[in-house]
């Protein structure tokens, strides 16, 4: 059983103490609550709100009148509601022990009920504010069609070409790269001079050297000085080309092709 069913029970039950009526009138209006309880329980408040008003003509008990407001506030019918908890207010004597679960169950109804009324007229506005016709913009005038002129192309002289100036940075490239191979020409030299420095040694100091060894000792030997010759022969090609790079400015022009050296010696 819920807790509304024990307040509408507790309710009822206080007729049979409380307030005098006649034998059967008790047995009728208990029959009728017993019912509409029943009835409330599982959704039916219209009929329960019937049962419950026969119990009250039956026996004018002012729980009734609490139990028919209950009904009501389920219907949503909140000022039907409230009508009814002020009439058990009004009825019921001032030391019922019911009264201030009932005054508590008024407030809450009432905040409910203003707070539907509210709602409805706020819904009932903006329902005003949507049919009314929206106003009818004035259709502008367009402006008028003025006729576009033509345009006139002018042709302009192209200006003529620029050549592109070479500053030399090729032959400065070309300068670096040679006199980085002359570098490692060099390097191959040295490596080749330790070669032939080291099978020198052994066919001095070692009586019982091969001819391999002295052989290997001669290539080296040649391999060194071929080396050194070219690698000589690169890092001093490289710097000449390097240095026309900074001193030789290319001439191109509208017939006159050619090579201008500046500088003194």
């Amino acid at each position: 059983m819920t807790t509304l069913h024990v307040s509408l029970s507790f309710f009822a039950l206080a007729l049979a103490f409380s307030y005098p009526a006649h034998a059967d009138d008790k047995v009728t209006a208990r029959a009728y609550y017993e019912t509409a309880a029943r009835l409330y329980d599982v959704g039916e408040y219209e009929r329960a709100l019937t049962g419950f008003k026969a119990a009250y003509v039956a026996a004018e008990d002012p729980a009734f009148l609490y139990n028919i407001g209950q009904c009501y506030r389920k219907l949503g019918q909140e000022e039907q509601a409230l009508d009814l908890y002020r009439r058990f207010l009004r009825y019921a004597p001032a030391d019922d022990p019911n009264r201030a679960q009932v005054e508590a169950r008024y407030r809450d109804t009432e905040v409910d009920a203003t707070f539907k009324a509210d709602f409805a007229r706020a819904a009932e506005k903006r329902e005003t504010v949507e049919a009314a016709p929206a106003p009818v913009a004035a259709q502008a005038v367009p402006p008028p069609v003025l006729p576009v002129p033509a345009p006139v192309v002018v042709e302009l002289p192209k200006p003529p070409a620029t050549p592109a100036r070479d500053t030399g940075r090729g032959l400065r490239i070309a300068g670096v790269a040679t006199a980085g191979a002359g570098l490692a020409s060099i390097g191959t030299a040295i490596y080749f001079y330790t070669r032939a420095v080291h099978y020198s040694d052994v066919v001095s100091t070692n009586p019982h050297h091969t001819s391999a060894d002295l052989q290997a000792g001669e290539n080296a030997v040649t391999a060194q000085w071929i080396l050194y010759s070219v690698g000589g022969v690169a890092l001093a090609g490289g710097a000449v080309l390097y240095w026309l790079g900074w001193r030789v400015t290319p001439v191109a022009g509208p017939g006159l092709a050619g090579i201008s050296t500046g500088g003194t010696f």
